[in-house]
């Protein structure tokens, strides 16, 4: 109970998101994030930008795709061609989404960024350089 009497009720999206931030075992990613997805909660968006980036997302394709496609039904990212995953242009996001993205860039892959106009973003050469690099003389 609350300080005013309100009970707050635990739903089973509290504790999928808990279960989110406690588990690096890809078979049981898969398994909250599948249910995130069917949950069809808001609440989700946040928590799996944050893990988007996480070396046991990014390892198993299998907990990427779960990852993506959550995102997907959520109305922020997209397919695009092949299977790939992009998110929306920052135009079609809402406000919120792109605040959080902002604060979580340097955890967000960059190939599933895309520029404002819809083309995808350079990728960068292996100094983080876009367009051509001092370092290693490469075009990005």
């Amino acid at each position: 109970m609350t300080a005013v009497g309100h009970v707050h009720e635990i739903t089973i999206v509290d504790v999928l998101l808990d279960a989110l931030g406690r588990t690096d075992d890809p078979s049981r990613l898969i398994m909250v994030v599948e249910g995130l997805r069917v949950a069809a909660d808001d609440r989700a968006v946040f928590p799996l930008l944050r893990r988007l980036g996480d070396d046991v997302v990014q390892r198993n394709p299998e907990v990427e795709h779960s990852f993506c496609a959550t995102l997907v039904a959520a109305g922020v990212m997209e397919v695009v061609e092949r299977g790939r995953y992009q998110f929306l242009p920052r135009h079609r996001l809402p406000a919120e989404v792109v605040r959080w993205m902002t604060g979580l860039d340097t955890r967000i892959p960059l190939r599933y960024l895309i520029a404002g106009d819809g083309r995808e973003r350079p990728s960068p050469c292996r100094h983080g350089k876009t367009g051509e690099c001092p370092y290693c003389h490469e075009h990005s």
